[in-house]
């Protein structure tokens, strides 16, 4: 349980989870869900910002290893770059894959390019959360999907320390001791959760991801 150990970044996470939260709790009006679709594309773009980065990262790795001739240690370092930028890819093709399955359900977009069903909550639970109490939903899978991800990472060196992608409530400090602090991941992120809200946090759950990669590059590197 996150306490007084509680990570920057988690502070942080928890701060938007929060925020999020208390305004789902109110009439979500078109100004709020406007502001959710600028924060999503905002995120959208650092997240690709960052992904190029991050590649020219890795062509700075192997353009490295060749001035030092290709030596057998070097290479392996190579080597364990690729397969984590690989790794990152399908973790990010997981979410993206998830947000269009959201967008593609809710009704897509219009002709302005705003969602179509921008408020809708109940089609985002069914696709995150699954039928009833079945935790059969995506949101689930994706959770599995970011945990093996932050231990292969971890893996790496023992320097990297990469922190928790996909935390509960009972793992944010300022949960305990709310009606939220029984919630998984899943609820808490999805549960009555319209659809710009979800976009952005998956759109943020990225970010994270590609930051975890940067910090193992730069440490294989």
């Amino acid at each position: 349980m996150a306490g007084k150990n509680e990570s920057p970044r988690q502070k942080m996470i928890g701060m938007m989870y929060l925020v999020l939260t208390a305004l789902l709790a109110l009439q979500v009006s078109n100004t709020v869900l406007d502001k959710f679709q600028l924060i999503d594309e905002s995120l959208s773009q650092s997240a690709g910002l960052s992904r190029s980065e991050n590649e020219g990262i890795m062509r700075n790795i192997r353009d490295a290893v060749s001035k030092r001739n290709n030596k057998a240690e070097d290479l392996h370092y190579q080597t364990l770059a690729e397969e984590l930028m690989e790794e990152t890819q399908t973790v990010l093709d997981e979410i993206e894959d998830f947000r269009q399955e959201i967008i593609e359900a809710t009704g897509g977009l219009d002709e302005e390019g705003n969602y179509i069903g921008a408020s809708n909550d109940s089609e985002v639970m069914s696709i995150a959360l699954g039928p009833g109490d079945s935790q059969e939903g995506r949101a689930y899978a994706l959770k599995l999907q970011l945990d093996e991800y932050r231990e292969r990472v971890n893996s790496y060196d023992s320097a990297l320390n990469i922190a928790p992608l996909a935390l509960g409530a009972d793992e944010i400090e300022r949960y305990q001791g709310t009606e939220h602090e029984n919630k998984d991941f899943a609820r808490l992120n999805f549960f009555n959760t319209p659809t710009v809200a979800a976009l952005a946090v998956l759109s943020q759950i990225k970010t994270e991801v590609i930051k975890s990669e940067t910090r193992a590059l730069e440490v294989l590197a």
